[in-house]
């Protein structure tokens, strides 16, 4: 719940709280124990392979036509329309590889994470929040967007 309201801008000791959390608690309960699920799996499988292991609990089914074009090393950029959705953990599934890199925002629920951080680089400053512009390829590109 405290990313819900981390998202919307709002207190998570206040009203918006006290309404959403019946509503939202047992949704946000079990992307939290995939998220766990997720995350057990990356020593053994990297982040592509935890993402393959989730698909199913997230009804996702991803089909992608030449993923054996990617490079097995060397630089590659894939870029996700929704960088915040489930469309992400789809493109991860479908890279044969365990260099990954993401950037993502600095968030309450990307700190949560116990073995995936070592594959983030977590906006922070100016990325942080809805509201505010997101990272650009070039903090990306010199570093100022990660790594954590």
């Amino acid at each position: 719940m405290a990313e819900i309201c981390y998202a919307l801008g709002v207190s998570r000791h206040g009203l918006v709280h006290r309404i959403l959390a019946p509503l939202l608690g047992r949704p946000v309960g079990r992307l939290a124990a995939i998220a766990a699920k997720a995350d057990a799996e990356i020593d053994a499988s990297g982040l592509s392979g935890a993402a393959r292991r989730i698909l199913p609990d997230l009804s996702i089914r991803p089909w992608a036509r030449g993923t054996e074009e990617f490079p097995a090393t060397g630089p590659l950029l894939m870029v996700s329309n929704h960088p915040g959705g489930f469309d992400s953990v789809a493109i991860l599934s479908c890279i044969p590889r365990r260099d990954i890199k993401v950037v993502l925002s600095d968030a309450p629920l990307t700190r949560a994470f116990v073995s995936a951080p070592r594959y983030f680089n977590l906006c922070r400053g100016p990325c942080r929040g809805r509201s505010e512009k997101p990272c650009g390829p070039a903090s990306i590109i010199s570093g100022t967007a990660g790594p954590s």
